[in-house]
């Protein structure tokens, strides 16, 4: 295994003992090799062994946001799987992971966002038009209420969602 820069461990079974949770994360590592045009995604998990220099080339140029392992996969396309028994037992004991959808949800659009320039364009331009939107309707809901007041039946509900609409997109972004 000397000309090879990571190793992956990759599950003999499903590892959470849930049929749809090991689906699910199959399904997605499946579309995020295709969406990316990323291999080595399918391999991605947290039980790696990597070579010292492409270990510390990745974490110097990696930021809060980015996804290790494909950051690992910018300085190597020498990455090969090995076999294992992995099983979460804290998961399969009390039936509850220590990721929620939300987390997992975040976790799917850094690897992403990390993978693709087209995916962190997206975000960007949603965020843009999200809070493109918001002032435009900000500037429509204040002429309404400046000729016809009579139009606006609750005060202050607007300006609450129009500052989260704004606030979420950079969110998003």
């Amino acid at each position: 295994m000397s000309s090879v820069d990571v190793v992956y461990a990759r599950p003999r079974t499903g590892p959470h003992g849930s049929s749809f949770r090991d689906l699910s994360s199959f399904l997605f590592k499946r579309f995020a090799v295709i969406a990316t045009r990323n291999p080595y995604v399918q391999s991605f998990s947290s039980f790696r062994m990597v070579r010292g220099e492409i270990a510390r080339a990745a974490a110097a140029v990696s930021a809060r946001n980015t996804y290790f392992d494909v950051a690992l996969c910018w300085f190597t396309n020498k990455v090969r799987e090995v076999p294992l028994h992995l099983a979460d037992e804290r998961f399969r004991a009390s039936g509850q992971s220590g990721y929620g959808l939300l987390s997992l949800l975040r976790h799917a659009r850094r690897l992403l966002v990390s993978s693709d320039m087209r995916f962190a364009k997206f975000a960007l331009a949603l965020g843009a038009g999200s809070s493109l939107l918001s002032v435009v309707t900000g500037i429509v809901i204040l002429l309404i209420k400046f000729i016809s007041p009579e139009m606006i039946q609750l005060q202050g509900w607007t300006s609450v969602i129009l500052a989260v609409l704004f606030l979420a997109a950079w969110e998003v972004a």
